[in-house]
């Protein structure tokens, strides 16, 4: 009787093993719907922190980072669940993680959202702080000035914020149509000129201006973006850039 009790358990061990080892090569090779499946299946019969964990990362790679997200706080993952926050831009909630693992994952976080003072408050590395405060003071480009360099001379505020091109393209188009309505003007057209000053002056004009504060707002972007990534490099940021 005791023979078989152990012939048994040992057959349910290699059952378990080969099941297990059919789910996780699944996994290896990405086929995420099969293989959460298979471990769903494992853990209804034998439930297992393993089996969990795995399929909480069949559902992120599979884009489903809520319920990933809450296998992994039920299971305590709180660097799991934190990078999975981080990847859903749920900055606050990220926060809320990390303030109980690390004060200067906090500071990380502040820094990627491009808030310069709290993210210095957080570092405890003085020449981290300082970069990050940093920040504030970035070449940026001014909205006001871009909108006003284009209401008085289009294009010139998307070449203000290095749109130089799109500032060119800008200018000739308002040149242009500024010709056709003169022309039109002196040969007593005034429909046209009307009709043109409607529909392509003022068209072209108002494009501009908004070209200028939209070229600006991605200058200042992009600016912040980069100084970001330099910083992340420079200091090692323990967040990837999934």
């Amino acid at each position: 009787m005791i023979f078989f009790m152990f012939f048994s358990l040992f057959c349910n061990s290699i059952t378990k093993d080969k099941n297990t080892y059919f789910a996780d090569e699944l996994f290896d090779k990405k086929i995420y719907n099969t293989a959460l499946t298979e471990y769903k299946r494992l853990n209804f019969f034998s439930p297992n922190d393993y089996f969990k964990y795995q399929t909480a990362l069949c559902y992120k790679e599979l884009g489903d980072l809520q319920q990933s997200a809450l296998i992994f706080k039920k299971l305590g993952a709180n660097e799991e669940v934190l990078q999975i926050y981080l990847q859903m831009e749920e900055y606050a909630l990220a926060r809320f993680v990390a303030q109980d693992l690390d004060k200067n994952l906090v500071g990380w976080l502040y820094l990627i959202e491009g808030k310069w003072e709290l993210a210095g408050e957080n570092f405890t590395n003085q020449a981290l702080q300082f970069d990050a405060r940093n920040g504030e003071n970035l070449p940026y480009k001014s909205i006001s000035v871009a909108s006003f360099l284009s209401t008085i001379a289009p294009g010139t505020g998307e070449m203000y914020a290095k749109s130089f091109w799109q500032g060119a393209i800008t200018f000739a188009l308002n040149a242009i149509s500024f010709t056709f309505a003169v022309k039109s003007f002196k040969e007593k057209e005034y429909l046209g000129t009307a009709l043109i000053t409607t529909f392509l002056c003022s068209r072209f004009y108002q494009g501009g201006i908004y070209n200028a504060i939209s070229s600006t707002e991605k200058y200042n972007e992009n600016l912040k973006e980069e100084y970001i990534k330099s910083i992340r490099k420079r200091y090692n940021c323990p967040f990837t850039d999934e």
